[in-house]
């Protein structure tokens, strides 16, 4: 059944008169193109009827129509007008049959990012969270399904279903435009960042003494993180890679004093140092398109501090005497996986006997994970003094929500009222006389 009869059949019925209702009937016609089934309206002051096509052979079908368009209740946006047009889309095949794991198929053919349709994919098929609804058709979807799947998910799963609603909505799939509210999303809306917490400098200087423990015992035992006896070609191997644990120490430390993510910091090259103005320009690589720079976001200008002009300067003198490639500064991390850099450090972290896991002041028990690094740096800007406007750019992010679910426990120092009206020039300040002076 095509869009427009669906369309006209919603019109007709809405806007039909009530004192008709009760003398409708049902009738088919025989064509050319077999029987279809029609409603017969009578026309006021006529002896004739008006035919309504309901572009259906189905005999059910027709008779849940004509009951529908038969009765004298209101249809408009209650229960029964939403029961009205989900049946007259039954009628349509295509309609009758998409499911929402349809909705998702659409949304990644819809020109995604590499990286950002790996996301989406990651977090429809991970942990079978999205199976209640995968092959759920949209028509038979109720508002209590939707509302119950999206509780049980975690932020990012949540931010992930929204889009896929909305991708439905804006497509004219959900037959109940409002199928679920603002307020409904809103009521178990979980926040970013809520399973995180921010790295202590304890955790990070811990760990740091451990991997330069390590460093020195390196040659005599072999690899640090490998428990028990080690064979010679364990111990070879271990002593092979002892560089690759030094670059951990220095991409720890860049992480300390950048606040950059996993991903960046380990992708850093000469030309993200700019000595001449004493910046660190790098752009966030998660917004990147098809390794095109046409949706990333305004580059990042982070102000060297000298710690991080020191620990830099070795890695790129070391990085710009390469004659070819893109000369990273720390080359063998890039070619790590994330999640294999995680686990060294983790490691590293027990070996240190630091906590993965802190309980907050909220009584919420959060994980440490590198990401922690940002957390700790959005956290650190506030600390300084440096305003919402100037860390929001420093760190990167997008928006002001997620700016904040980072700096979700920050400490700020606030100078006394005295102390803060003592440092005032009070020869600058312009005096505004009482309203009541003014008017006067």
């Amino acid at each position: 059944m095509k869009e427009d009869r669906r369309e006209y059949l919603a019109e007709w019925m809405q806007g039909m008169n009530p004192d008709t209702k009760g003398k409708l009937k049902l009738a088919k016609r025989n064509l050319a193109t077999g029987t279809w089934y029609y409603i017969k309206e009578p026309l006021e002051g006529h002896n004739r009827h008006k035919w309504v096509a309901l572009g259906t052979q189905d005999k059910a079908t027709a008779n849940r129509i004509f009951t529908e368009a038969s009765s004298k209740l209101e249809y408009g946006d209650t229960e029964l007008g939403t029961m009205i047009n989900m049946n007259i889309a039954k009628l349509d095949r295509e309609t009758r049959n998409r499911t929402w794991q349809d909705v998702q198929d659409s949304f990644c053919r819809d020109g995604l990012a590499p990286r950002t349709l790996a996301t989406y994919k990651s977090n429809w098929y991970g942990h079978d969270d999205f199976m209640p609804i995968a092959k759920l058709k949209i028509i038979g979807t109720t508002t209590t399904q939707l509302v119950e799947l999206y509780n049980q998910l975690g932020p990012c799963k949540q931010r992930h279903m929204r889009t896929i609603y909305n991708h439905a909505s804006k497509r004219g799939w959900l037959i109940t435009p409002n199928l679920v509210t603002m307020s409904d999303w809103q009521a178990t809306q979980k926040s970013i960042g809520g399973n995180t917490a921010s790295i202590s400098e304890a955790d990070h200087y811990g760990v740091i003494a451990e991997i330069e423990k390590w460093q020195e015992k390196w040659g005599q035992i072999g690899c640090p993180l490998l428990d028990g006896k080690v064979d010679k070609a364990t111990h070879w191997m271990a002593r092979a890679c002892k560089h690759e644990h030094l670059q951990l120490k220095y991409f720890l430390e860049i992480l300390w004093e950048l606040g950059c993510s996993n991903m960046d910091g380990r992708q850093l090259t000469c030309d993200n140092i700019n000595w001449d103005t004493g910046h660190v320009v790098f752009r966030r690589q998660k917004w990147s398109r098809n390794g095109k720079q046409d949706r990333l976001r305004q580059a990042i200008y982070f102000p060297m501090s000298q710690k991080l002009k020191d620990i830099l300067r070795p890695l790129y003198q070391k990085a710009i005497s390469q004659d070819e490639g893109k000369r990273y500064l720390l080359p063998d991390l890039v070619k790590k996986q994330s999640g294999n850099v995680t686990r060294t450090w983790q490691a590293y972290m027990k070996r240190a006997k630091r906590s993965l896991t802190r309980m907050d002041e909220d009584g919420i028990e959060r994980k440490l994970c590198l990401h922690s690094y940002r957390y700790r740096m959005a956290e650190y800007l506030y600390e300084l003094g440096y305003s919402e406007r100037e860390a929001k750019l420093l760190m990167g992010h997008n928006s002001k929500e997620i700016h904040w679910a980072y700096a979700k426990s920050t400490r700020m120092e606030v100078m006394a009222l005295d102390k803060k009206a003592a440092q005032m020039d009070k020869t600058n300040v312009i005096k505004v006389e009482p309203a009541s002076k003014m008017v006067a």
